[in-house]
């Protein structure tokens, strides 16, 4: 067991380290629509040629139709964790691939060296050819949905809702199971078309993310994006760094914090508002910085409708 333990951390360490931070990070989970829509690139494509060099695998990837993206693309080169050693267990959920391999791909470019390359260190980043219906779907889906704040320097923010059910949860005080009522994940992100790196402000501390859910009778929706921030409490509080910068480069789309927010249990089936804003004043000079995003972000208000909650 602590073998095992080890392997994987070692694994962890040697897939994270070929990574920069941004999608070291990105290991969390994130909805396939939100995927689609940071991706620089989806395609259809299938894996050629495949080589170890040092610490990654490098195929490349013969692309047969771009589903988003740049319309030339043809060959792209793919790299991903090497083969385990001799003897050495392989870690779960650390992705290999092979030549021939067919699929959708759903990648973000980096550069190293003056050379583009597209990494796949996670499940995510392929799916089998029997998902290219639904991806087709849902990135219609994204086009129709996702709703933008002006841009500034060529900076804005845009916002995707998908209303949800609970699961069926037993309670002990009724004869039947019973279904708790509706819920909003809600997904931020920031796009940057402009021509310079920007940083944004990320500190939960300032709460730089404010919603406000309306409920169908127009009333506000008790809710705060950052319910564990108390500033009355006596718990330590975690000093404001240059770390709290989310750097996002030109050409770029990335989620906001790499997180999403939860709306509380809704209470009531109907049409909801839901109005959210970035605002900072941070700039980044205390550590050196410069671009840090300042100013106050408006979404346009997104309209949610949660059907009637369904008893078990």
């Amino acid at each position: 067991m602590r073998q095992m333990i080890w392997v994987t951390i070692v694994g962890l360490m040697t897939v994270f380290g070929s990574l920069p931070r941004a999608d070291a990070l990105s290991i969390v989970y994130v909805p396939l629509k939100v995927k689609l829509l940071v991706a620089d690139c989806v395609v259809i494509g299938k894996i050629g040629d495949v080589k170890v060099e040092g610490r990654q695998s490098i195929g490349t990837l013969k692309v047969q139709e771009v589903l988003k993206g740049g319309k030339a693309m043809k060959d792209l080169t793919l790299t991903w964790a090497p083969p385990p050693k001799p003897g050495v267990p392989m870690v779960a959920g650390i992705p290999r691939y092979k030549s021939g391999q067919e699929g959708v791909w759903i990648l973000k470019s980096i550069k190293r060296n003056g050379e583009e390359t597209y990494p796949c260190f996670f499940p995510g980043n392929y799916m089998a050819m029997s998902h290219v219906k639904d991806i087709r779907r849902k990135l219609k889906e994204i086009k129709r949905d996702i709703r933008w704040s002006e841009a500034k320097d060529g900076v804005s923010f845009g916002a995707l809702i998908e209303s949800r059910e609970m699961d069926v949860l037993a309670d002990p005080r009724f004869k039947k199971a019973r279904r708790l009522l509706g819920r909003m994940s809600i997904h931020i992100v920031v796009r940057n078309t402009g021509g310079k790196m920007t940083l944004v402000n990320i500190y939960r501390e300032d709460k730089p993310i404010g919603i406000k859910v309306l409920g169908p009778d127009g009333t506000a929706v008790k809710y705060d994006p950052y319910p564990n921030i108390n500033r009355n409490n006596k718990r330590r509080r975690e000093i404001f760094s240059k770390r709290h910068f989310m750097a996002v480069a030109p050409g770029k789309t990335v989620q906001f914090g790499y997180q999403q927010f939860i709306s509380p249990s809704l209470m009531n089936k109907g049409v909801y508002q839901v109005h959210i804003q970035y605002e900072s004043k941070r700039d980044g000079k205390a550590f050196g910085l410069k671009g840090a995003l300042q100013g106050k972000f408006k979404i346009p208000g997104i309209t949610v409708r949660i059907p009637k909650p369904k008893l078990g």
